[in-house]
């Protein structure tokens, strides 16, 4: 694999972040949502070599967070930036109890790496993504 490089979008990285939201989510943040986020939104980016390859978006607060968006390029997925973007979010989620997100009941790639980095099924979201459910993804540290 070649060098990954995670960090939050520099000043005129955003509108890479939102071509790669738009590439890959059918719910994706526009370049200003981007810009524009709330402090308690951490937005992070995975760079292959210097070119934008994925992102995930998390909102934090004082005891739990959310994670909103994760997303991959198509010809990057399956090479580790998945993984090494939600470990960069749990290194910014310290001292937090737990981290929470919705996946689509039929996207079992993702439920998988979730599943891999700690997260398991707690509920499930009826109709959440138009007439499919989301399962509720939780994971606790102690």
């Amino acid at each position: 694999m070649k060098t990954i490089e995670i960090r939050p979008p520099a000043e005129g990285e955003c509108a890479l972040a939102a071509e790669i939201e738009r590439a890959c989510l059918s719910t994706a943040w526009t370049e200003e949502q981007i810009k524009t986020r709330s402090p308690e939104t951490v937005y992070l980016m995975a760079f292959e070599e210097g070119a934008p390859v994925g992102i995930l978006s998390a909102s934090l607060s004082l005891y739990d967070g959310e994670i909103l968006n994760l997303a991959v390029l198509p010809a990057y997925r399956g090479k580790g930036y998945a993984r090494a973007l939600l470990e960069a979010l749990f290194a910014c989620a310290e001292g937090l109890e737990a981290l929470f997100l919705e996946v689509a009941e039929s996207n079992l790639t993702a439920q998988r790496v979730y599943e891999k980095n700690g997260f398991a099924v707690v509920g499930r979201r009826k109709s959440f993504y138009g007439g499919e459910d989301a399962l509720l993804m939780k994971k606790e540290w102690s």
